[in-house]
Parts: structure tokens; C-alpha cells; sequence
């Protein structure tokens, strides 16, 4: 016996989202870890733990404590350009935090200068005393830039944020809406050799604050986002797809057809037969069929299901030109074997301990053998049929 491998494999992005790639840097899915899924800059994870995302899944997003808990995105240039846009959905799990001098609850930061305070090459976070979204950037000379959401951050609502600069302008975006714009007319400033941080921002003991919160979907570009853009990012469905299962996946002999049916995400495209949620096969020994499941999230789900195919030769007698017995697939992933008989005929099978595990003292025509309960093993059937006796192995391999 072989078998057939349907590979599903449930992907991020339409093509019509496609374009939101172009630009982008980094982008941290949060899928049971703080790995770069498109760049190279890995998170170092600090205290903060996975935790579940705002549509239920499990291990899809990270919780900062408020008290040490951060997320280092590294040092690399990569993430420090005159023109970035930044885009991160963020839930305030408290208002309290640990903090000195810094009045926030801090999403993304790095700095401009090395020195105390409020020198923040980019920040994005929440602005403690008005509990409203807030994001700065600033030069070199210690020139800042900061903007303020119209909406509050409540406790416990997710919100997607976007915050953009160049060199004339900042503008920040609050759930595919924008807030405003504020000009700045400088280029923003870099500490070479400065980590980019999730949950903190910092300076030295006199000035520190942590996140007391969650965030996701972390994307960081080197361009500005159109407002169409911002706002597909926001309304994208990003339900975590589920696969149900593939029906029709029973045993296949070859030369027979089947339609193997999927369920769980939007779309799919099968690989060879197109675009659809079902495809008819007539296998063969050697054929793979690949489904790609389309939809739009990041934290993929991968599952691999077996299509069983057997030539379903099985046992095969012919003790005399007027009697044939056949029993097939062996061996057998679901316990379930087909007999042939052209005469009565009396079967018995044990298992490797000699105890019965089934008997038929009346087979002729088709019939079917159930051993579904059994574990996979090794059994033993034995035939009889005109005071002759034919001992074949049977095999069960789940």
C-alpha cells in the first residue's frame, strides 16, 4: 500500500492585499513565538507570554506584565528609516504599570539620543493621564514630534494602531480611521546600536515605564501606508482558519474515484485541479495532492492528512476453478476489510496472543470485516472451505 499526502497548508493574504507587502521590513505574527516571519530580526522574548489573540486563538499573541516584561526586536538598520509606517494591534490589560517619568504604557520604541528621557526615535503607546493612544518621533538635536488619538484606549478592547512619518509630516491612524496629521519638517534621528523594544521604553533607572497589555500583528515598513491601505490591514478578516477534516477519505483501491472535501478556511486551491473546495481524484499509486487553504492570517495552521491507496490484490485463492476468495485492502489503515467469496465459506482471525477476534461461519458473495476496535497489529485469518485450510496475515496499520 501508498498513500496519497493532501499537504494543507493555510496561508496569509489575498491577492488583492498582496500590494501591503511591498515595503515591509519585519512582521511578527506572534505564532507561538516572536520570529521575523518576512526579515531577519528575530524578537528575544523577556518575561512576556503567549497568550491568546483577539479572535480566541491560543499562542497567538504576547502579554506584557507591566512590570519587566519586554519584547527586543534587535539593533539592525533595517527597522530605523527617515520613512516608516508601523502597524500593531494593542490591548491596555490595566491602566497601572511600573513606571518612572514616562507617562505611558509603551507599544514600540527606539531612540534617537542616549541620554534621559523622552528622546524616542519612534514611539507608539498609550498616554497615561488621558488614557488616550499616542506616538513621536525626534531628531537628532532632540527636536520632537508627538501625536494624539481622538479615541481612548479602554481596558480589555483591542485596537489596531498606525503610526506614520516622514520628514514633513506624522500621521496616526486608530482602527482604519485617521486621527490626524501634525507636521514636523525633520528628518527623524537614530541611536546606532539602540535595540527596538515591544513593551518598554527607557533610558536608565530615572526613566523606565512597561506595558501592561497585549499586542499582535506587528508590521513595521519602510514607506507610508496609503489610507486604503491602513484600512484593509484593519478590516482584514484574520480569522484563524480550523481544518475540519477532508471528507471522503476512505480507503481508495486503484482505478476508483473519489471527491475529497475540505472545510475551515475561505478558499481553496487544489494542486492539480484549481480553485475550489473540492476536487475529484481517480488515484494511483503515485499521485500527491496538494491543498492550499486561502486565507487571510498568520498564524498558519498545518495538517497532513493520508489518503490511503491500495491495489486491493489481498489474499487471493483458488483452490479449484469454481472458488475464489479475495480480501482486501491488506493491509488496512481503518480496520475494515472487503471479502469475496464465490462459496460459503468459514473464517476465524486471532491476534498474536491466539484469542479470537473474529468469526463468520456463513461468507459468500461480498461481505465486510470489522476490526475498527482493534489496535494496529499483526493478525492471523484462517480459511476454510472444503475440509482445506489457507492461513494469511492480516495487518492493521492505523
Amino acid at each position: 500500500m501508498k498513500s496519497i499526502l493532501l499537504l494543507i497548508f493555510l496561508i496569509d493574504g489575498f491577492t488583492s492585499l498582496s500590494q501591503i507587502n511591498n515595503g515591509m521590513i519585519s512582521q511578527y505574527y506572534f505564532c507561538g513565538n516572536a520570529n521575523d516571519v518576512v526579515g531577519p530580526n528575530n524578537g528575544i522574548v523577556r518575561g512576556a507570554n503567549l497568550t491568546t489573540d483577539r479572535f480566541g486563538n491560543s499562542n497567538s499573541a504576547y502579554s506584557f506584565n507591566g512590570v519587566n516584561n519586554l519584547i527586543n526586536l534587535g539593533t539592525s538598520n533595517s527597522l530605523k528609516s527617515g520613512t516608516m509606517s508601523i502597524s500593531l494591534w494593542a490591548k491596555i490589560t490595566s491602566y497601572t504599570n511600573t513606571n518612572n517619568a514616562y507617562s505611558n504604557q509603551p507599544f514600540i520604541t527606539t531612540r534617537s539620543r542616549n541620554t534621559d528621557f523622552n528622546f524616542e526615535a519612534y514611539f507608539m503607546g498609550m498616554y497615561s493621564p488621558t488614557s488616550k493612544i499616542d506616538a513621536a518621533t525626534t531628531s537628532t538635536s532632540g527636536l520632537q514630534n508627538a501625536i494624539l488619538s481622538n479615541i481612548t484606549a479602554s481596558v480589555g478592547v483591542w485596537n489596531h494602531v498606525v503610526y506614520m512619518f516622514r520628514q514633513d509630516s506624522t500621521f496616526l491612524y486608530i482602527n482604519g480611521v485617521f486621527q490626524q496629521q501634525v507636521f514636523k519638517n525633520f528628518a527623524s534621528g537614530y541611536l546606532i546600536g539602540d535595540s527596538v523594544t515591544l513593551g518598554y521604553v527607557g533610558s536608565g533607572l530615572s526613566s523606565y515605564s512597561f506595558l501592561n497589555g497585549c499586542l499582535d500583528d506587528v508590521r513595521i515598513y519602510n514607506r507610508q501606508l496609503t489610507s486604503s491601505e491602513v484600512n484593509q490591514l484593519y478590516i482584514e478578516p484574520n480569522t484563524k482558519p480550523t481544518i475540519n477534516g477532508v471528507t471522503n477519505r476512505t480507503l481508495l483501491c486503484v482505478g476508483q474515484s473519489a471527491t475529497l472535501t475540505a472545510s475551515g478556511a475561505s478558499t481553496y486551491t487544489w494542486s492539480p485541479g484549481g480553485v475550489g473546495t473540492s476536487i475529484s481524484v481517480s488515484p494511483t499509486i503515485t499521485t500527491n495532492y496538494t491543498l492550499n487553504g486561502m486565507a487571510i492570517n498568520g498564524c498558519s495552521n498545518t495538517n497532513t492528512i493520508t489518503q490511503n491507496v491500495s491495489a486491493c490484490t489481498g489474499i487471493e485463492t483458488n483452490s479449484n476453478s469454481n472458488f475464489e476468495i479475495k480480501i482486501y485492502p491488506n493491509p488496512n489503515v481503518s480496520g475494515i476489510f472487503k471479502i469475496e467469496s464465490t462459496d460459503v465459506t468459514s473464517i476465524k482471525i486471532v491476534n498474536l496472543l491466539g484469542q479470537v477476534v473474529y468469526q463468520n461461519i456463513n461468507i459468500k458473495g461480498i461481505s465486510e470485516i470489522d476490526l475498527s476496535n482493534q489496535n494496529s497489529s499483526v493478525y492471523y485469518i484462517s480459511i476454510d472451505y472444503e475440509q482445506k485450510t489457507k492461513i494469511q496475515k492480516l495487518i492493521i496499520a492505523k
